[in-house]
């Protein structure tokens, strides 16, 4: 059958193996890139999950910046999405690769903004332009008291901090309502829609 990303990442990232299958994401996503383009389907840029082990090869920032050079995809399209303490402890390397992508439009995605396990402490030193707000914010804003004084608080310092955002797990209007009274223009979820192959995209 099919495995999802979530399924088989968390045992990949535990060696080397995540290495391989994230050049062999990027280069898929260029791909897609050119085919969507060629059917007439806008969008704003495709993402792709980056590995801390990943990031932290030498020459990272150069192969990706020459994969895009020879499939066309600008820059500006990619965005790579990263783990919460993906971003924490980095070493000097990685962190000149994550600066050399940003300068030259590559946009970071922190996921999971939100969730309990997250810690938020550290948040003006991440280099992000995006977060994936965790689906617990999104219910978050239907409740009372704390809790939604928190998924509030979480939204409003997103938009401080000049995050773009992207809401996880979006499962009704309602909720989706509330994300874009809050700011939050974006989402994925049941109510986004079920994610679909490729050759099932048209313009």
């Amino acid at each position: 059958g099919v495995l999802l990303p979530e399924q088989y990442m968390p045992i990949s990232e535990r060696s080397n193996q995540c290495v391989e299958l994230t050049r062999w994401a990027l280069e898929e996503l260029c791909e897609s890139y050119g085919v969507l383009r060629r059917r007439g389907v806008e969008f704003e840029w495709l993402s792709c999950y980056i590995p801390r082990r990943a990031l932290e090869r030498e020459d990272f920032a150069r192969e990706v910046l020459a994969l895009l050079e020879a499939r066309g995809m600008p820059p500006g399209a990619l965005c790579l999405e990263t783990a919460g303490d993906a971003f924490a402890g980095l070493t000097q390397q990685a962190e000149a690769a994550v600066a050399s992508l940003r300068g030259q439009g590559v946009r970071f995605l922190l996921r999971d903004f939100g969730a309990p396990y997250m810690s938020v402490g550290a948040l003006d030193e991440w280099p992000a332009d995006a977060v994936l707000l965790d689906a617990s914010v999104g219910g978050g804003l239907l409740a009372e008291g704390r809790r939604l004084a928190l998924a509030e608080a979480l939204m409003s310092l997103s938009r401080e901090q000049g995050f773009e955002m992207v809401a996880d797990g979006v499962e009704n209007r309602r909720i989706a309502e509330a994300l874009y009274a809050n700011g939050c223009a974006y989402m994925t979820g049941a109510f986004a829609g079920r994610w679909v192959r490729e050759r099932s995209i048209r313009a």
